[in-house]
């Protein structure tokens, strides 16, 4: 191999790594340019509340979809609804203890 072409090599190598370096720099100095604040376009309604993991192939999630909330059991084979109810019926209420309405017990007549 011919000397001149190890080092036209390896100053193509030193001037790559330093335009990475250039832009990991500026983006560390500028977040704003590369991380959009602002979006365009309507608010999200769907939010991920909580997330378990079951094993390698089946995880529960709790889905809030506005004022409704999901209990989903994701899995390879499908998903499956295990509860839907109203999310701010769901909540603690003051004075409650902090025991969501869903998990109280209901009073026999």
């Amino acid at each position: 191999m011919d000397l001149a072409l190890v080092f036209r090599a390896v100053c193509a190598l030193i001037v790559v790594l330093g335009l990475v370096g250039l832009c990991a720099w500026a983006a560390r100095r500028w977040p704003q340019v590369v991380h959009k604040t602002q979006r365009n376009g309507p608010p999200k309604r769907l939010l991920l509340s909580e997330r378990l993991i079951l094993d390698p192939r089946r995880q529960i999630v709790v889905v809030r979809d506005g004022r409704r909330e999901h209990v989903l059991l994701l899995g390879t084979t499908g998903e499956h609804v295990i509860e839907s109810r109203d999310f701010i019926r769901s909540m603690p209420r003051p004075g409650d203890g902090g025991v969501p309405v869903a998990l109280r017990p209901t009073p026999v007549p």
